[in-house]
C-alpha cells in the first residue's frame, strides 16, 4: 500500500500498466487519505459491492476536488468535460486509461450503476467552479442533491438496491458544507446564500444567519432520512452510516452559536466510532 502512492501518481493515474486490483488499490489510498467517511462505511460491505463503492467514491473524490487542483475557472471546467467524455466512454465500453476511470468501468459493468446519476454529479460539480454565491437555500440544497445525494443512490445501486438516497446525501452535504465554511472563506468561496466569501468572517451577524438556516435545513433532511434508514436492508444501511456522523457535527455548530470559525469538531476516530456503532445497532 505504501508503493501504490507512488506508483499512481494524483493527476494522471496508471494507465494501462496496472492491474485492476491495483486500480482499486489506488482508488482506496486516496480515500483512505481524502475521504476517510465513506472509505471506513465501504468497508462494511462484502468484498465484490466493496470495490464498487470504493470506485464509486473515488470517482466522486475525483470530481469534487476539481476547484482544489485548477489554476483557473475555465481549467476546471476542461477537467469536468474530461470525466463527461470519460464517462462516455466507460458506457462505449472503450474506458480511457486512468485508475479511477478503470475502477469505475468495471463498478459500472458488474452493479450496472446509473448513467444519468453519475453525469448529475459532474454537472453538480459546475457549481463549485462558480465564483457567485447561491442566490437561496434551495440553490444549495439543489447543490447537495445532484452531488451527494446523486452519489448515495449510486451506492445503493452498488449494494444491489433500487432506493432513493437523497435524503441521505443532502443531509450529509449539508452538515459537511457548515463543517467547510473556514475553509471556503479562506479562497474566496461561499455556499451561504448571497453571502460573498469575502463577506465570510468571524462573527459577522449575517453569517450566523445564514449558518443557522443552513443548519436547519441539514437537521430537516437528517431527520427524514433517520426516518428511511430503518426500513432498509443492512446491507443498504451500510451506505448510509457517513450520515451518523452528522448529528455531532450539528451539535458542535449549535453549540458555537452558529459561529462556524469557533466549532470543534470531532477526529477521525470519535466519527468511525458513531459509524460502527450505527452498523451494530441500526440507530443514526
Amino acid at each position: 500500500m505504501n508503493e501504490s502512492k507512488r506508483a499512481f501518481p494524483l493527476q494522471q493515474g496508471p494507465g494501462d500498466s496496472g492491474s485492476l486490483d491495483e486500480h482499486f488499490e489506488y482508488c482506496a489510498w486516496e480515500l483512505k487519505l481524502y475521504d476517510p467517511d465513506h472509505y471506513f462505511s465501504a468497508l462494511f460491505a462484502p468484498p465484490e459491492q466493496r470495490r464498487a463503492l470504493v470506485a464509486l467514491y473515488a470517482f466522486n473524490l475525483e470530481i469534487a476536488k476539481t476547484r482544489e487542483t485548477v489554476s483557473e475557472t475555465m481549467l476546471g471546467h476542461i477537467r469536468l468535460q474530461w470525466w463527461r467524455e470519460a464517462l462516455d466512454g466507460i458506457y462505449a465500453g472503450e474506458p480511457r486509461q486512468h485508475a479511477v476511470v478503470l475502477a469505475l468501468y468495471d463498478a459500472v459493468r458488474r452493479q450496472d450503476l446509473s448513467r444519468d446519476l453519475l453525469a448529475e454529479m459532474i454537472d453538480g460539480r459546475e457549481k463549485d467552479l462558480d465564483e457567485v454565491p447561491p442566490s437561496t437555500l434551495d440553490e444549495v440544497v439543489s447543490y447537495a442533491s445532484a452531488t451527494s445525494g446523486a452519489l448515495v443512490s449510486l451506492a445503493l445501486e452498488a449494494v444491489g438496491h433500487a432506493g432513493d438516497g437523497r435524503k441521505f446525501g443532502i443531509a450529509y452535504a449539508l452538515t459537511g458544507l457548515i463543517r467547510a465554511i473556514p475553509f471556503h472563506a479562506g479562497q474566496g468561496r461561499s455556499f451561504l446564500p448571497g453571502l460573498p466569501g469575502n463577506e465570510v468572517v468571524p462573527e459577522a451577524k449575517s453569517v450566523g444567519e445564514q449558518v443557522q438556516s443552513l443548519l436547519e435545513a441539514a437537521e430537516l433532511h437528517r431527520g427524514r432520512a433517520i426516518d428511511d434508514v430503518r426500513s432498509l436492508p443492512r446491507l443498504a444501511r451500510s451506505v448510509c452510516l457517513p450520515l451518523a456522523t452528522c448529528r455531532a457535527d450539528l451539535l458542535r455548530i449549535r453549540g458555537a452559536r452558529f459561529d462556524p470559525f469557533m466549532a470543534r469538531y470531532s477526529g477521525p476516530l470519535p466519527r468511525r466510532f458513531r459509524m460502527l456503532k450505527a452498523h451494530l445497532t441500526g440507530r443514526f
